[in-house]
This record gives structure tokens, C-alpha cells and sequence, in this order.
């Protein structure tokens, strides 16, 4: 017996020893490469060392020597190494499943030229038995000034089959008079919720019109033969490749139209194929209470949850968009006189605010009018004492209220801002200056003064309501750069940031939003081997060039995932 138990205890401290020895599993050095780390401590390194998926050493090629005889060493050339890319909000789960849908992608088209694209698209395929498509430019149909598109106008292209297409930031949506009939939508439907998410009507009969508004546009694709998790997931692995190919492996997913979203990320999770970390949030329905959203929330976290797919994020709409004046404005449309609201009222926002956080929920919260973003930073002044190492972010952040960067300043511990750079291209300036006249043009996208204030800036695309190809984050990088060089690209030019801090917004700053930055978003020690090479070194490089970045190379967990 004493035998058996000194020959045990052998066996626990060898196996002991095993684990602790760095040579018992291989190891990987990547030398002679420029590595940008995003940490600032060590900006800057040469040599980075992995093994069993982490980083085991970061640093010069000198201190990176007591490893190269225990495992490979691959000579980089020179090459550029980021971490890896985070995209902090896009609609990924939700454009899967359109993706698996067929969805038909639109763009800045007339009314006679979207009429013309369907009619060329159903004499391409006769048999089919719906129309979806997004992406149209209410501004661009070319009606006149307050007329909405209407069933009659989809009616020209069919009446015997459903049709519905999404506008270009998702936040409203037509539909042919087919599709409202499948919905069983008319003069007695009931809006979801009236003067936010609504059907267009007639007003001497009630009938809808077929132009829909917010999350009835939802109740409308749940009569569409598009929900099966099979075929969802299969989108969805779709766009994680494209993806991947990027340089991302991190993703906000900024929330979906149904449930089902949620079974086909845990099923790609299951099958091992989620080379991501990957953050679903929940959308809350305001008409019911904020503590029956929270419950809602903790069962798809308790179900859901696992390896690196997490559903713990409480999300909230204040406001809609510009482009259709559904965003809140403290004071009237310029173009129109309109007077946009806030979706809920600011007792509201302060209890669904507190609700998630007391719950153990971060909070990602729309707003991109100046009334809808002062709304949820009194929301989060209000409750910033309320466990405060959770995450709250204000998404998109466009027209910015007279106390803003104070506000943020007060919070900036605790709070990111999210935006999309690609929105301030010169092509925006003119519809968006008719929209908010001159002095509330000049204070849109405020990043560079919030970088300065020392708070936390994240960069995302929110797909589909940008064209796929804004998904790049390379891209979104010059854009946000540029604008700080040319005055004229987008004022005001201070708000434009330099190429570190882009990629910041795109790496640690994305980690720190989703509360992962103790695990990934830079590269040190410790951390996982999350990284990617470049085909150029876009910090050294003309600005004018970064978009056409190529991601030679992407890392998860030390494991190469993607390679050009």
C-alpha cells in the first residue's frame, strides 16, 4: 500500500512539473516582425512568443532568444501585426438570417429604379415565392418633400407575390399590398407601438399605406418563410468568414428580429465553429416592464451562454435616424419643422437602465439625435454608481447635446461611445446639413475631443444598415483619419482622430466595451494570441491608402483561422 501511494505522489508532482514546464506544450515565435500592440506600455515589439493559444512573451528579438531552441521560430520579414480586429456593433445574427433569406441588396435608387431592379429580379428567377430586400434611400426615391413610398408603388412590380424591403438603416420599411394581406395587417391591426413602431395610414379609412416604421417592419418578416436555425446558421457562418477574412475576432452583435438567432449561434458554438468572441445583446420591448425584459435576458444567458458566445447585453432604442427625422432632435428638423421625440420617456430610461445593471447586465443603448443622446447620459448619470465594472455604451452618437463631452467626461471610467466613421464621408454632408442646419452639423461625431477627455471610443460598422463593404474595418479607419486632415471632408476636423487611435478603436477599446480586455484587444503577456498580419504597415503609409489594407493572415487562440 505504501508503494502504491509514493507511486502516486511521484505521478502528481511529475504531472505537476509537466504543466508548469513552458516546454511541455509547443511553442511558437514569431520574430523580425512590426508588431503594434496596442498597449502603452509597449507600443512597439519585435518578437512575440506563443504557445497553448496565449502569449507567452512580447517584446525585442533579444529577450525572445530563451525560447528559440524549444520551439519554431517564423522569420515575419517585417510584416505589420495588429491585434486582432473587434467589430463593436453590427446586426451579424440578423443579417445571417437574411443572408440565408435571399435577401435582394438595394442602394441610393429612385423609385422608377427600385421598381426596375425587382422587375429584372423576378424575370431572373420566375419560381420565386417572395421579395425581400434592404438598403433603399427613403432621400433618394426622389418624391417630394414628406411623401412615403407606398403597396400601390411595390404593386407595379406584383401583386401576387409578398415584397418587403428595408430601408437603408433598417429603422423603416415598404411593403406591397401581397405582403400586408400574408401579415393580415389592415385598417384594425394595431400598431406595436403607436408614434414609434407603427403602420402608415390612410387617415380617411385607417388602411395601411404599406411604409412601416421601427419594429413593425419585424412583425412583417415574421410572416416571411425565413426562420429556420439550420439555414440561419449557415448564413450567419457565412458572414463569420467574411469576417475573418477582415482581421475580426471579436463581434458586438448589436441585436436581431428573433429568437432564432440565438439557437444558431449556440448550434455553430456547439459544432466548435465560433472562431469569435462573440457578444449578443437582447433587444428590450419598452411596452412591457423593465423587469420582465431583464428576466427575458437572464433565461437566453442561462440557455445560451458559453466558450466565447455570451447574450449579456441589455439593449435599448431612444431614437431612430436622421435619414427618415425619426431620430430626436432638441429642436425642430431644419428641412421639415418635424418634432422627433424620444421613444421613451427619461423616467423610463432611468428604470431600464438601472433594471439591467442591478441585474449584472452592460447596457448598449441607440441615440443619435441630441435629445435622445441627453436622454440616456442623464440615464447613466443617474445609475453610473450601480455596478459600475459593467460596460454602458451610447451607439452611433451623431448630433451631440450642448453638455455631452462634460457628461462623458464625468463617466468616462465606465462609458464608450460607439460610432461609424464611413458616416461622415463628404457624400453626407449635404443631406445631413438640409436635416440639422449649420450649427447642429457642427456637432456630429465628436471623437477627437472625446479621445482627448481620455474616454473610451469604439469603432463598428452596424451591418446591414451600412453597405457590406463598410464592414471593413480598414476602411472605417481612413475614413475616420482623413477627416481629421482635410477640414472640408466632414467638419469639424478636430473631431478626426490619427491612425493609433483608430486601431485602438477597433482592438483594446472594443475589448474594453465588451468586457473582455483582461483576455484580449492588445498583445502582452498573458493574453490570448488573438492577432493578425498586414500586407502593409498602415502607420507609417498614406492615410488615402489604409482602405485597401488585405488581412494576410488572422489568429484566434493562437490557431491560424483565415489566411489570404
Amino acid at each position: 500500500m505504501k508503494c502504491f501511494e509514493s507511486l502516486f505522489t511521484f505521478v502528481i508532482i511529475a504531472l505537476t512539473l509537466i504543466g508548469c514546464d513552458p516546454a511541455a506544450k509547443p511553442i511558437t515565435i514569431y520574430d523580425n516582425a512590426t508588431i503594434y500592440t496596442c498597449e502603452d506600455a509597449l507600443p512597439h515589439a519585435e518578437s512575440m512568443v506563443v504557445q497553448d493559444g496565449k502569449i507567452l512573451y512580447i517584446g525585442d528579438s533579444e529577450g525572445a532568444q530563451q525560447y528559440k531552441n524549444k520551439g519554431s521560430l517564423i522569420d515575419m520579414q517585417g510584416k505589420t501585426i495588429l491585434p486582432g480586429m473587434i467589430e463593436s456593433h453590427i446586426h451579424l445574427a440578423a443579417s445571417g438570417l437574411l443572408r440565408s433569406a435571399d435577401m435582394l441588396p438595394l442602394g441610393d435608387m429612385t423609385l422608377a429604379e427600385v421598381q426596375a431592379k425587382l422587375k429584372h429580379y423576378l424575370n431572373e428567377h420566375p419560381g420565386v415565392t417572395h421579395i425581400l430586400g434592404m438598403g433603399y434611400d427613403l432621400n433618394a426615391l426622389g418624391l417630394p418633400q414628406g411623401v412615403l413610398p407606398t403597396a400601390r408603388d411595390l404593386d407595379e412590380v406584383s401583386n401576387e407575390i409578398p415584397i418587403l424591403l428595408l430601408d437603408e438603416g433598417g429603422h423603416s420599411s415598404w411593403a406591397n399590398s401581397k405582403a400586408l394581406s400574408n401579415a393580415k395587417v389592415d385598417e384594425n391591426t394595431p400598431d406595436p407601438d403607436p408614434g414609434v413602431s407603427f403602420f402608415v395610414r390612410n387617415p380617411e379609412n385607417n388602411q395601411p399605406t404599406g411604409y412601416i416604421y421601427e419594429k413593425a417592419s419585424f412583425f412583417m418578416l415574421g410572416s416571411f418563410p425565413i426562420l429556420n436555425a439550420e439555414r440561419v446558421a449557415s448564413g450567419i457562418l457565412e458572414m463569420l468568414n467574411k469576417l475573418s477574412q477582415m482581421g475580426f475576432t471579436g463581434v458586438f452583435d448589436a441585436g436581431g428580429f428573433f429568437d432564432i438567432e440565438y439557437e444558431a449561434l449556440s448550434r455553430i458554438q456547439e459544432e466548435g465553429n465560433l472562431n469569435f468572441y462573440y457578444q449578443k445583446s437582447n433587444i428590450a420591448d419598452t411596452k412591457k416592464p423593465a423587469s420582465e425584459n431583464l428576466e427575458k435576458l437572464k433565461m437566453l444567458d442561462k440557455k445560451y451562454s458559453k466558450g466565447q458566445l455570451y447574450c449579456n447585453v441589455y439593449k435599448l432604442f431612444e431614437d431612430g435616424t436622421i435619414e427618415v427625422e425619426t431620430a430626436a432632435l432638441i429642436a425642430p428638423y431644419s428641412s421639415s419643422g418635424k418634432i422627433a421625440n424620444t421613444y421613451i420617456t427619461d423616467e423610463q430610461a432611468i428604470e431600464h437602465a438601472a433594471t439591467a445593471l442591478k441585474g449584472g447586465y452592460a447596457i448598449h443603448t441607440h441615440a443619435i439625435g441630441d435629445k435622445a443622446q441627453r436622454a440616456i447620459l442623464n440615464a447613466y448619470l443617474k445609475t453610473k454608481d450601480i455596478n459600475p465594472g459593467l460596460s454602458r455604451t451610447i451607439a452611433h452618437n451623431q448630433v451631440f447635446e450642448p453638455e455631452a463631452l462634460n457628461k462623458y467626461g464625468e463617466m468616462k471610467n465606465i462609458l464608450t461611445c460607439q460610432s461609424t466613421p464611413s458616416w461622415t464621408r463628404p457624400s453626407a454632408v449635404t443631406v445631413t446639413k438640409e436635416k440639422l442646419g449649420e450649427e447642429r452639423f457642427g456637432q456630429q461625431y465628436l471623437w477627437g475631443q472625446l479621445i482627448a477627455g481620455g474616454i473610451n471610443v469604439t469603432f463598428g460598422s452596424d451591418f446591414p444598415a451600412n453597405p457590406f463593404e463598410a464592414i471593413n474595418p480598414f476602411y472605417q479607419i481612413a475614413c475616420a483619419v482623413i477627416r481629421g486632415m482635410d477640414e472640408h471632408y466632414f467638419p469639424p476636423k478636430e473631431a478626426g482622430v490619427t491612425v493609433e487611435q483608430a486601431v485602438k478603436a477597433y482592438t483594446i477599446n472594443g475589448a474594453r466595451q465588451m468586457m473582455i480586455a483582461h483576455i484580449t484587444g492588445s498583445l502582452s503577456a498573458g493574453k490570448y494570441a488573438d492577432f493578425i498580419v498586414l500586407d502593409r504597415d498602415i502607420m507609417t503609409i498614406n492615410p488615402q491608402d489604409i482602405a485597401a489594407t488585405q488581412v494576410e493572415q488572422t489568429y484566434f487562440h493562437g490557431r491560424l483561422v483565415q489566411q489570404l
